[in-house]
């Protein structure tokens, strides 16, 4: 099975999945819970990629197993904090509806940001240790302390008030968003060290640009128009990466 067929099962099964989801929760009137498919939907792919190339190529790699096990733990963690966030936030303010179209460009966005799992699990390499398998690991965990200390800081505020002070905050807007950055950034170099690996650079290359140029500023305008403090706080912070003084 070639890399191509591989990614065109999955995004059939990966599509087909969550286009069921959404007419379930349509139909139980639970449409807050399409926030919940963000990390699941990445650690169904990472299995699937893993699985699909087991049938072709019957091998066991430490390669293949970090990068699930990496996975495992980034996806359960945001599934529990999104969890938190949807129990703080019932009957207080209603999460806004995502229509089929959005969660099936979701899908793809993921699909294209899940490259170096593809790149791991297909050609997954030299059976040895690298030193990048190292830093990929490292860096991986480090990306998901981030992304959950901002996340907590988050759930743990009250009466609505806006966060913006205090160390992670006054590294750049959105530590949670840089997190998750740095996370995807070691899953591709865990890929590196895979057979043209390399070359899935585009994954967390896209997962950037849709941070910078759309998903972040539209936070930026709707904390802007919600919050009087926030044009200073904007005006003195950098949108993702640490601003360097």
């Amino acid at each position: 099975m070639s890399l191509a067929e591989t990614f065109l099962i999955i995004s059939i099964l990966y599509m087909s999945m969550t286009c069921y989801f959404y007419f379930w929760q349509k139909k139980y009137n639970k449409n807050e819970q399409t926030m919940k498919i963000w990390p699941l939907g990445f650690f169904f792919i990472c299995c699937s990629a893993y699985f699909l190339s087991f049938i072709s190529y019957p091998q066991y790699h430490f390669r293949q197993f970090l990068s699930i096990s990496l996975v495992f733990l980034w996806s359960l963690i945001v599934f529990i904090q999104i969890n938190r966030r949807l129990k703080k936030k019932q009957g207080i303010q209603k999460e806004q509806k995502m229509g089929l179209g959005f969660i099936l460009r979701m899908n793809l966005f993921q699909l294209v940001v899940a490259a170096p799992i593809f790149s791991i699990h297909f050609m997954p390499g030299p059976k040895w240790i690298s030193p990048l398998d190292f830093v990929g690991f490292t860096l991986a965990i480090a990306g998901i302390y981030l992304q959950y200390i901002s996340n907590i800081q988050l759930l743990r505020n009250e009466n609505n008030k806006l966060i913006y002070t205090g160390k992670l905050r006054s590294i750049c807007r959105y530590p949670n968003a840089l997190g998750e950055v740095i996370f995807w950034l070691s899953i591709y170099i865990l890929a590196i060290g895979s057979v043209n690996g390399f070359m899935s650079f585009y994954g967390p290359l896209t997962l950037i640009l849709i941070f910078l140029k759309v998903i972040l500023p539209k936070k930026d305008t709707k904390l802007e128009n919600k919050y009087t403090q926030f044009k200073e706080y904007k005006s003195s912070s950098w949108i993702l990466f640490p601003k360097i003084k």
